[in-house]
C-alpha cells in the first residue's frame, strides 16, 4: 500500500529508472499479491462468519468432546469448535505403525476412508474405540434397550456413541441407532463402535413441513424399537447431538420404579430446562414437571402402544413431535420426573435450534460428571407425598421484597442456603421477563409444576409461583401482592455478562458483518486503484515510446 501510494507521483520517475518493462511485471506482480491477500481475508472473514452458523452444528475439534463440563456455577465448557476436514476421493495411505490386533484392523479400515477423525486416527495414542464401561450395581435397566435418533451428522454420532459407551453400566448390545436416510459414514462409525443401526427410507410430499421428517423418522425409530426389543417395557430415547453423563444408566436405574409405582407420571427425562450453571446445584435432587423435557428420556411401552402411536402427527400437523407429546391432550395431567443437573449436554445446533440459540440457551449448561451419585428422596416424588413436601417447602421459604419492581440484584438477599419465594403476576409476559431477568429459558413458558419453578441463585433455593393460578398461591401472605417486574425490552438488566442475552449476539453478529463489509469495500478499491495505476504506466510508457518513435524519424 505504502509503496503505490508513492509511486501515484513517481510513475515516469521510477519507469525510467527502472525500466518500462520491469516496472509494469513488478506492478502486475503486486496486483496479483494484492488480489491474493484480498482471497485469503475475504475467506476469513466468511470463515468467521460461517463458523457462527455452521461450525455450531459440530463438535468441537476434538470429534469426541473430551471438554470440561462443570456443575454448579464454574466457568462455562470449552466449546471450541472448528471445521472438519473436508472429504477427498479415493482412500488416504496411513503411515502409523499401530500394534497389530483386532482393534487397530478395525481402525486401520476405518482410517483410509475417513482419516480425518483425528482422535481415533492419530498415529500416538489414539483413542480406544474398543470401550469397556464399569458395571452398574445395582442394575435395573440391563433388559432396557436405547434408541439413538441419527440424522446425516456424524462427527456428532460419533461423540455421543463414544460417551454412551463410556457411561457406568453402559451394554452395546442394547443400543440401536436410527438413520434417516441411507449415510455410508455413519453406517461405518456404527459398525466402528459396535451398535447396531437401522435405515429409514421416509417418503414425503414436497409440501410436507421439515419438521414432518423428523417426527415420522420418531415414529419409526419408536415403533421399531419396542419391536425388535418385544420383552421390554420401556426403551430410553437418546439423540445424536446430546453427550450423556458418566451415571446416566445409573440415574434410570434408580428412577425407573416410578414409572410403575405411579399412574401420575408421563416420563422420566434426564434433562432440566432450567439447568444453566448459574442456577442448578445439587445432581441428588429430583423434581416432578408439568411438561415433558425429552432429550434424554425413559419411554413405557404401555403409553407409546396404548396411546401415542395410533394417533402420532402427521404431515398436516404443524407441531414437532416433542411440542405435540407436550399438548394437554397427550399428557392429560400426567408430570415427568428431572433431576437438578442435567444428565445430557446439548452440543449442537440442528434443525429447529439456531447457532444463536445454541450459544445463549445451550451452551451455558450445568452437566454432572459424578459417576456414583446417589438419588436423594425417591421415594418422595410419588404424587401426593411430592404435594406435601412442596407445600412445607413454600410455608418454610422467606418471601422476596415484593415492593422491587426492577430487575437488579436487590430482588434476592445476598445470602447462601436459604430458601426464598417470589409471588409472580400470572401475566404471561411477566413470567417471561422475570426468567429473563435470572438468564433462564424464556422462549416459551416450561419447566413447571402446577405453575411453580424451583431453582438456585447465589446457592440459594428460590421458589416463583404464578399467582393466582398455582394451587399454592394459597400461602401467599395477605399484605403482599404478586410481583410485577417493569422491564423494557431494550433495557434489560443482566446480573452475569458471561450470559449473554440473545439481542446481544444479534447485535454483535451484525456489527462482525458491516466491519467485513468495509474491509471488502476497502480491498475492491485498492485493487481498483492499483489496476488503475497499471493501465495508466503502460499508456504513458506505450505513448513515450510513440513519441520517441515519431521524434526520430523526424530526426532522420
Amino acid at each position: 500500500h505504502v509503496f503505490y501510494l508513492l509511486n501515484i507521483q513517481w510513475n515516469l520517475f521510477i519507469t525510467d529508472t527502472l525500466g518500462p518493462a520491469i516496472f509494469c511485471c513488478f506492478q502486475w506482480l503486486l496486483l496479483v499479491m494484492m488480489c491474493l491477500m484480498f482471497g485469503v481475508n475475504a475467506y476469513l472473514i466468511l470463515h468467521v462468519g460461517l463458523q457462527r452458523s455452521v461450525c455450531a452444528r459440530l463438535p468441537p475439534h476434538h470429534e469426541f468432546g473430551h471438554v470440561k463440563m462443570v456443575v454448579g456455577l464454574d466457568a462455562a465448557p470449552n466449546m471450541s469448535i472448528l471445521f472438519p476436514l473436508v472429504a477427498m476421493a479415493g482412500t488416504y495411505n496411513l503411515n502409523c505403525s499401530w500394534p497389530v490386533t483386532k482393534q487397530n484392523l478395525r481402525r486401520e479400515e476405518f482410517c483410509r476412508e475417513y482419516y480425518w477423525y483425528r482422535d481415533i486416527c492419530r498415529c500416538k495414542n489414539p483413542i480406544d474405540f474398543d470401550l469397556r464401561p464399569s458395571k452398574l450395581y445395582p442394575n435395573h435397566i440391563s433388559d432396557v434397550p436405547l434408541a439413538v435418533i441419527a440424522s446425516n451428522r456424524t462427527r456428532c454420532l460419533s461423540r455421543a456413541l463414544y460417551h454412551l459407551l463410556l457411561a457406568d453400566g453402559a451394554n452395546s448390545s442394547m443400543i440401536r441407532v436410527f438413520l434417516d436416510g441411507d449415510f455410508q459414514e455413519q453406517i461405518d462409525v456404527c459398525k466402528l463402535f459396535g451398535v447396531s443401526v437401522t435405515i429409514h427410507d421416509i417418503h414425503y410430499s414436497r409440501n410436507s413441513k421439515n419438521s414432518f421428517r423428523i417426527t415420522e423418522h420418531y415414529r419409526l425409530s419408536l415403533t421399531e424399537m419396542f419391536d425388535y426389543y418385544p420383552d421390554a417395557s420401556s426403551i430410553i430415547v437418546l439423540e445424536d447431538d446430546l453427550q450423556v453423563s458418566p451415571d446416566f444408566f445409573s440415574y434410570f436405574s434408580q428412577t425407573i420404579h416410578l414409572l410403575d409405582k405411579d399412574d401420575s407420571l408421563y416420563c422420566i427425562s434426564s434433562w432440566n430446562d432450567f439447568g444453566y450453571q448459574h442456577a442448578s446445584r445439587d445432581p441428588s435432587l429430583l423434581y416432578r414437571v408439568d411438561t415433558m423435557p425429552g432429550l434424554g428420556w425413559l419411554l413405557k411401552r404401555s403409553l407409546f402402544k396404548g396411546e401415542l402411536e395410533e394417533k402420532w402427527p402427521n404431515e398436516t400437523e404443524p407441531l414437532t413431535w416433542d411440542g405435540w407429546l407436550r399438548e394437554p391432550a397427550q399428557r392429560k395431567g400426567r408430570e415427568c420426573v428431572i433431576p437438578d443437573v442435567s444428565r445430557t449436554f446439548h452440543f449442537a445446533a440442528g434443525t429447529h435450534i439456531y447457532p444463536e440459540q445454541q450459544r445463549r440457551y445451550f451452551e451455558t449448561r450445568s452437566f454432572n460428571q459424578l459417576r456414583h451419585v446417589h438419588l436423594k428422596n425417591i421415594s418422595r416424588l410419588t404424587k401426593h407425598i411430592y404435594e406435601k413436601t412442596v407445600h412445607h417447602l413454600i410455608r418454610s421459604a422467606t418471601p422476596v421484597n415484593h415492593s422491587i419492581t426492577k430487575c437488579t440484584e436487590e430482588l434476592i438477599p445476598n445470602t447462601t442456603d436459604e430458601h426464598y419465594v417470589i409471588y409472580l403476576d400470572q401475566t404471561e409476559h411477566v413470567v417471561v421477563q422475570l426468567m429473563e431477568c435470572f438468564q433462564l429459558w424464556d422462549i416459551d413458558i416450561r419447566g413447571d409444576h402446577k405453575n411453580m419453578w424451583r431453582f438456585w441463585y447465589r446457592q440459594n433455593h428460590i421458589i416463583v409461583l404464578r399467582c393466582p393460578i398455582s394451587p399454592y398461591c394459597v400461602h401467599m401472605p395477605s399484605n403482599i401482592s404478586p410481583l410485577k417486574l417493569a422491564i423494557p425490552a431494550t433495557e434489560i438488566i443482566f446480573w452475569n455478562s458471561k450470559y449473554r442475552h440473545f439481542t446481544r449476539s444479534v447485535r454483535r453478529k451484525r456489527k462482525q458483518k458491516r466491519r467485513a463489509f468495509i474491509i471488502i469495500s476497502f480491498y475492491l478499491l485498492t485493487s481498483i486503484v492499483i489496476l488503475a495505476i497499471c493501465i495508466r504506466s503502460l499508456s504513458r510508457y506505450v505513448a513515450k515510446v510513440k513519441q520517441n518513435t515519431i521524434s526520430a524519424g523526424c530526426v532522420v
